[in-house]
C-alpha cells in the first residue's frame, strides 16, 4: 500500500484556507498516472459568456536540455488576447502536464481568467522549483507540481493584444515551508477550480452574482455545460466515431484539405461552430481539422 506525504505551502496571513480530507487527497493523486505526455497537445479549454468564446490554450516548449516551458494564450472571439511566453512556467517535469482554467467576473463587470498546470515526475535530491503553488510528494520520489495560477483580465470591450497579466502571488501566494509526512490538518487550497474561484471571490478579484449573471458555460465533451456543473463531470477525453465511409478533412469550413477519415475512426471534439466540429485525430501524428457535425455518432 502507498505511502503518501504531502508537502504544503503558506499562505498569505489574509487567507482563507480549505482542509483537505483524506478522501480529497486520494482522490488528488488517483488522477496522476506516470504517463509521459510531452509530445501531445494539452487540450485546450473553452468558454462562453454573455460577452462571447473565450479559448485558452496551454503551449508548450521543449529545449535542448529536456526542459520544458509551458505558456497560455487566451483568444477572445477568436482575436488573440494573451499569448507570452515572459511569464510561462518553466518546468522540468515531463508526465501528467495537464491545466485547469477558471473564469470570473467583477462588480464592475470586469473579465478575469486564472489559468494553472501540473505535472509529476521524480524531483532530484535538493532540487528546487521556482513559480510553485504547492507539491504533493508520493511513495518519497513522485511529486505532483501544482504550478502558481496565473491571472488574467481581459479587455473584452476592446480585445486586442494588450490584456493585463497581475503579480498572482498577491492573490495565491508560494510556498514558504514544507511538510515531511502527511497531515489532514494541514492546508491545500488551490488544487482545482471550484478552490481558485472562491479565493477570487475571497480576495474581491471576482463577484460571485456578477459571475453567475455572465452565464459562464464551459465545452465539455463537445456540449456547453455550466462552469460550476462542469467541475463535477469527468473530463476525461470522450471520442467519437466517424460514420461515414470516407469523411474529407476541412482546414475551415467549407475549404478541404487533402486528408480524410475513414468509418470506424475514432475523434475527439474541441470545439464546436454552428454545424461543425473541430475534431482531433490521433495517428501516426496528431491531426485537427473540422467535420461537419453529421460525421461523426
Amino acid at each position: 500500500m502507498k505511502i503518501f506525504k504531502i508537502c504544503l505551502f503558506l499562505l498569505i496571513s489574509s487567507s482563507i484556507l480549505y482542509a483537505v480530507t483524506p478522501k480529497e487527497f486520494e482522490k488528488i493523486v488517483s488522477q496522476y498516472k506516470m504517463i509521459n505526455n510531452t509530445k501531445e497537445d494539452i487540450h485546450q479549454i473553452s468558454f462562453k459568456t454573455k460577452d462571447g468564446k473565450i479559448k485558452v490554450s496551454i503551449e508548450k516548449q521543449i529545449f535542448d536540455d529536456g526542459d520544458i516551458a509551458v505558456n497560455s494564450s487566451i483568444d477572445f472571439n477568436k482575436i488573440n488576447v494573451y499569448s507570452d511566453d515572459k511569464y510561462g512556467h518553466s518546468i522540468s517535469h515531463r508526465y501528467d502536464i495537464s491545466a485547469i482554467a477558471t473564469l470570473c467576473y467583477s462588480k464592475n463587470n470586469d473579465m478575469y481568467l486564472v489559468s494553472q498546470v501540473s505535472s509529476l515526475g521524480i524531483l532530484k535530491k535538493g532540487g528546487q522549483i521556482g513559480g510553485v503553488n504547492g507539491i504533493i510528494t508520493l511513495d518519497k520520489k513522485q511529486n505532483i507540481i501544482f504550478y502558481l495560477p496565473m491571472l488574467y483580465k481581459i479587455d473584452y470591450k476592446n480585445p486586442s493584444w494588450n490584456n493585463s497579466y497581475f503579480n498572482e502571488e498577491q492573490v495565491f501566494g508560494r510556498i514558504h515551508r514544507t511538510y515531511t509526512s502527511y497531515n489532514p490538518k494541514e492546508f491545500y487550497p488551490y488544487y482545482n477550480e471550484e478552490k481558485i474561484l472562491e479565493r477570487l471571490y475571497e480576495t474581491g478579484t471576482c463577484d460571485r452574482e456578477a459571475t453567475k449573471e455572465a452565464n459562464i458555460q464551459v465545452l465539455v465533451n463537445g456540449k456547453w455545460i455550466p462552469q460550476e456543473e462542469s467541475w463535477n463531470i469527468k473530463k476525461e477525453s470522450k471520442l467519437y466515431t466517424i460514420n461515414l465511409k470516407k469523411q474529407p478533412l476541412y482546414k475551415t469550413p467549407p475549404i478541404k484539405t487533402k486528408m480524410y477519415l475513414i468509418k470506424g475512426d475514432k475523434v475527439e471534439i474541441l470545439e464546436e461552430k454552428d454545424d461543425w466540429y473541430y475534431i482531433l485525430y490521433h495517428g501516426k501524428k496528431d491531426i485537427k481539422a473540422w467535420i461537419p457535425k453529421s460525421a461523426v455518432e
